[in-house]
C-alpha cells in the first residue's frame, strides 16, 4: 500500500510539473511516516534564445521525513542543489557528477557510479550533463529542500517515471 501512495504522488507531481502547474502544493501526503509529503514549487521558467525549442526551469522541491521519489527519469541537463537537509541519492542511468559543499565552483566534481547510492548534503550539487535518470530520498528526520534546474526540449515533462518490475 505504501509503494502504490508513492507512485500514485509521484504521478500527481509529473502530471503538475509537466503543465507548469507544480506551485506551492503538497502533492502527495500519506499518514504513514514513511510516505512524506512531497511538494514542488515552480519558481521560474523560460524559452532561452541561445537554446531554441528548450524550456529551462527552476524549482525548489521539498520532501517530507520518509518521503522519496523511485526510480525516474530527466529528459535533459540538470543542476541539483541541496539547500537542506540530506538526500539519499543513486544515479540508475546518465552521468551524475557530485560536487561536494566547499569545492571551487569551476570544480568537476567526482563520477558518481550508477546503482551506487550516495549521501548528497546541504550545500552540496549535483551536475548532470544529459539525460539521466534517479532515486532520491529524505534520508533525515528533516525536511530535504532542493533547488532543480533542468533544461528540457520544450513542452516534455521535467520527469517521467521508470518502469518497475512487477515480480
Amino acid at each position: 500500500m505504501r509503494r502504490l501512495s508513492i507512485i500514485v504522488s509521484v504521478m500527481v507531481f509529473v502530471a503538475l510539473s509537466a503543465f507548469g502547474l507544480a506551485s506551492t502544493r503538497t502533492v502527495a501526503q500519506d499518514a504513514t511516516p514513511m510516505a512524506g509529503a512531497l511538494t514542488a514549487e515552480l519558481l521560474g521558467h523560460g524559452l532561452p534564445n541561445a537554446a531554441p525549442g528548450f524550456d529551462l526551469s527552476l524549482y525548489r522541491v521539498t520532501f517530507g521525513a520518509g518521503a522519496a521519489l523511485p526510480s525516474h527519469t530527466h529528459p535533459g541537463a540538470s543542476v541539483v542543489y541541496v539547500e537542506s537537509g540530506t538526500m539519499a541519492f543513486t544515479s540508475v542511468q546518465g552521468e551524475a557528477r557530485l560536487m561536494r559543499a566547499g569545492s571551487a565552483p569551476d570544480a568537476e566534481g567526482e563520477v558518481l557510479a550508477v546503482d551506487t547510492e550516495v549521501m548528497v548534503n546541504a550545500g552540496d550539487t549535483l551536475f548532470f550533463p544529459d539525460a539521466h535518470g534517479d532515486i532520491a530520498t529524505n534520508a533525515g528526520d528533516d525536511d530535504l529542500v532542493l533547488l532543480l534546474a533542468n533544461l528540457h526540449a520544450e513542452g516534455e515533462p521535467v520527469l517521467s517515471m521508470m518502469a518497475t518490475p512487477t515480480s
